[in-house]
C-alpha cells in the first residue's frame, strides 16, 4: 500500500518515455524521408553538437559546484588539508563505475581511438554521462587532470549514439562520433577550428575532406552552446600582436613542447605499466592518490585542473605557480 504512490509515478513516467519514444523515432523517420541530405546532415551536426555543448556546460558546472563546496574560492590557502581530497575523488569514480556501471574504470583518449582503428564506433549508451561523473569527481575533488578526455569521450559517445538512432551507417556514426567530440572540445575550450582539426588528425585519420563541414558545424554549436550557459571564460588570452623577430622563440617553444610531450607520454606509460602490476584496485588508488597529494602539497597550484594556474600565467603572475609552497621563498 505504501509502495503504490511511487509505483505509479514510475509507470507514469516509463509510459511517458515510451511515448516520447515513439515520437521521435516517427519524426526521425520522417526528417530522413522528407529531408534531402544536405540538410539532414546539417540539422544531424547541430543536434549532436547542442548535446555535446550541454554535456560540456553540466561538466563545467559539476567541477566547479564540487570545487566551491570543498575550498572556495582559493583551493592552495590549506595545503595539508587537500593532500588526500584527491584519494576521495578517485575512490568516488572508481566505485561508481564499478558497481553503478559494472564495467572498469577506462578513461583517456587511447580506448576511443582504438575502438576507432578496429571499426567499432557503436559506443555505449552510459559512456554519454559516465565520463561527466567520474571526471567531475576526479577533477572536482583536485585530481591534477583536465577536462579534455571526459568531454571528448562524452562528445563521442553521444554522436555515435544518435547515429545508431538514425541508422547510419558505419562510415557516417564515425563521422557523428567525431562531430560529437568535436563539439564537446569546441565547448570546453570556445576553440571550434581547433576541434575541427583534432578530430580529422586523431579520430578521422581516412576520411575526406568532405566531412570537414558536419565537424565545423557541430563544433561552432557546441561553443556556442556553452557560451550561451556558462558564463565563465576558460582562458583569457593576453592581447596584442606577435612580432616577426619573435618567431625564433616560437620556434624554440614548439620544439621544447614536443619534447615535453614526448617525456610525459613515456613517463606516463612507464607509470601505467608499473601500476598494473598491482593485484588489487585499492592499492592503485593509493598509489594515485598518495601521489598525486604529495605533489600537490609541493605545489599546490597543481590542485585540480590547472586552468586558473594557466590564467595567471597569461596574465603575467608567474609567482602564483609556487604560491603557497615550500618554492615560494625562492
Amino acid at each position: 500500500m505504501y509502495y503504490k504512490a511511487p509505483m505509479n509515478i514510475l509507470f507514469e513516467i516509463k509510459k511517458w518515455w515510451r511515448w516520447l519514444r515513439i515520437k521521435g523515432f516517427k519524426a526521425i523517420f520522417w526528417t530522413s524521408s522528407h529531408v534531402n541530405y544536405r540538410n539532414y546532415m546539417v540539422l544531424a551536426s547541430i543536434i549532436i553538437g547542442i548535446g555535446a555543448g550541454l554535456a560540456a556546460v553540466i561538466l563545467k558546472y559539476a567541477v566547479h559546484t564540487i570545487g566551491q563546496w570543498l575550498y572556495g574560492n582559493d583551493p592552495t590557502s590549506g595545503r595539508l588539508g587537500f593532500v588526500f581530497f584527491p584519494i576521495i575523488g578517485v575512490t568516488l569514480a572508481v566505485l561508481f563505475y564499478k558497481y553503478l556501471l559494472k564495467k572498469p574504470l577506462n578513461l583517456g583518449f587511447p580506448p576511443l581511438i582504438n575502438r576507432i582503428s578496429r571499426k567499432k564506433v557503436n559506443l555505449p549508451p552510459n559512456e554519454m554521462y559516465a565520463h561527466v561523473v567520474s571526471g567531475s569527481l576526479t577533477v572536482g575533488f583536485g585530481g591534477s587532470v583536465g577536462l579534455e578526455a571526459p568531454i571528448v569521450r562524452t562528445g563521442a559517445s553521444i554522436g555515435s549514439n544518435i547515429a545508431r538512432i538514425l541508422q547510419v551507417g558505419r562510415n557516417k556514426q564515425t563521422l557523428f562520433l567525431a562531430c560529437g567530440a568535436a563539439a564537446g572540445m569546441a565547448a570546453i575550450f570556445n576553440s571550434p577550428v581547433a576541434a575541427v582539426i583534432f578530430a580529422f588528425e586523431v579520430l578521422l585519420t581516412d576520411f575526406a575532406l568532405h566531412a570537414f563541414i558536419p565537424l565545423l558545424i557541430s563544433a561552432a554549436t557546441g561553443a556556442v552552446v556553452a557560451k550561451l550557459l556558462y558564463y565563465k571564460k576558460l582562458f583569457y588570452l593576453p592581447e596584442g600582436d606577435w612580432s616577426f623577430e619573435s618567431l625564433p622563440f616560437y620556434i624554440l617553444l614548439g620544439i621544447f613542447a614536443g619534447l615535453l610531450s614526448t617525456y610525459m607520454i613515456r613517463i606516463n606509460l612507464g607509470i601505467q605499466n608499473y601500476v598494473a602490476k598491482f593485484e588489487k584496485s585499492v592499492y592503485k588508488i593509493l598509489f594515485g592518490g598518495l601521489s598525486i597529494g604529495a605533489l600537490i602539497f609541493l605545489l599546490p597550484p597543481l590542485f585540480g585542473e590547472g586552468y586558473e594556474t594557466v590564467n595567471q600565467l597569461l596574465t603575467g603572475q608567474f609567482r602564483s605557480i609556487t604560491e603557497h609552497s615550500l618554492f615560494y621563498a625562492f
